[in-house]
């Protein structure tokens, strides 16, 4: 927090000195996210160490919940407040947050963990340790499966992001389309409550399947035909499902990795899940436009076509439906590979549960009792 809250501080300054450029905004918004890649593995890390294990899908909900409304509520107050205070007024307040964030953070306690005999093996230089949890996730079969079906998620989420507004431009209007991506916005919301107080399935691993199952269905309807309210309510169920596959991988990963070796651990593991985001960015737009729209317009339009039509977006539109069903393959094959699907009980839970409170002796009294006498029983 206080590293991104620096380059915020060089943005306000720049921009108030009018030396603010375009370049100066990306090397600054890349400056930050790198600091901000420390924060997953670091929070993470110490919700085990504040969290007992069996509230850990409510504590992942709630955090689930708190990134939601910032994604849902932030771009509609800084676009009304711009007009307001401008865009030096914002970035002040983006400010004042760092600091509340940084505050409230050195108000909690956060314990040390116990050492654990992996992370006896993990000491040594930053390079050593960066690879410990690579090898650490290599190791467990389990492990490898559910980050790789975590980054198969992520491709659609990246996928959908990147390419909705386009799809529902093709043919609908500007307006139907912010309806549908405040129906979306409300889904991410209802799936974070329902996790906030539910805590999700028993077996975390199910609501990581399940998310998926639910996600894909959801993409092939959003593909399958070009009407905003088919549109707007697969938008919600799959955004539903996002922090039920997030929240419950979540769990898994905090009960059967060693506290004191989670941020080695979850660095990697977040490093090969969010890949899948820039990964999804950088092709799914070529491919919808030079290989599924010249399909849909050629060869399928005299099939598929009749279906899902034929028109602009309607590419994106096929596109969706092959992702959705690729889904459904990828979550067959994950229910069906036992080291995913039992990870829950081939993996030992790690976190070591607190010592036992041993009262202090009483002192002896002066009618000549023991002090075994004085203790409660």
């Amino acid at each position: 927090d206080a590293g991104a809250a620096l380059t915020t501080v060089a943005m306000v300054y720049l921009l108030l000195n009018n030396q603010l450029e375009f370049w100066h905004i990306y090397t600054l918004t890349a400056i930050s996210a790198v600091f901000r890649a420390f924060q997953f593995p670091a929070y993470a890390a110490a919700t085990t160490q504040l969290v007992p294990s069996e509230r850990l899908g409510q504590a992942n909900g709630l955090v689930q919940l708190a990134q939601g409304v910032g994604q849902l509520v932030a771009p509609v107050l800084a676009g009304f407040l711009v007009g307001f205070i401008g865009v030096g007024g914002v970035i002040s307040i983006d400010l004042i947050t760092f600091v509340f964030a940084v505050l409230t953070l050195l108000s909690v306690r956060i314990p040390r963990p116990q050492q654990s005999a992996e992370g006896a093996l993990a000491r040594g230089t930053l390079w050593q340790e960066t690879m410990f949890g690579f090898r650490y996730i290599r190791q467990r079969p389990g492990l490898v499966g559910l980050m790789l079906f975590f980054a198969a998620s992520n491709f659609l989420m990246g996928t959908v992001v990147s390419l909705s507004t386009p799809l529902v431009l093709g043919f609908t209007t500007p307006a139907a389309l912010g309806t549908i991506l405040s129906v979306a916005g409300l889904g991410i919301l209802g799936g974070s409550v329902l996790l906030a107080i539910w805590g999700g399935p028993e077996r975390k691993v199910y609501g990581v399947l399940g998310g998926m199952l639910l996600s894909s269905l959801s993409m092939i309807l959003i593909g399958l035909l070009p009407s905003p309210w088919l549109v707007g309510v697969a938008a919600f169920l799959f955004t539903f499902g996002i922090p039920i596959i997030g929240a419950s991988s979540q769990v898994i990963w905090q009960r059967k990795v060693p506290a004191d070796i989670q941020g080695r651990v979850f660095g990697i593991r977040a490093a090969v899940a969010t890949a899948a985001m820039p990964l999804a960015f950088g092709t799914t737009g070529f491919l919808a436009d030079y290989v599924f729209q010249p399909l849909i317009s050629g060869p399928l339009a005299s099939t598929l076509g009749l279906v899902i039509g034929t028109g602009p977006g309607r590419g994106i539109g096929l596109m969706f439906i092959v992702l959705g069903l690729l889904g459904i393959v990828s979550f067959v094959v994950g229910y069906r590979y036992d080291r995913l699907r039992l990870v829950e009980d081939e993996l030992p839970d790690a976190i070591v549960p607190p010592l036992p409170v041993t009262p202090k002796p009483a002192k002896e009294s002066t009618a000549g009792q023991s002090e075994s006498a004085a203790l409660p029983v």
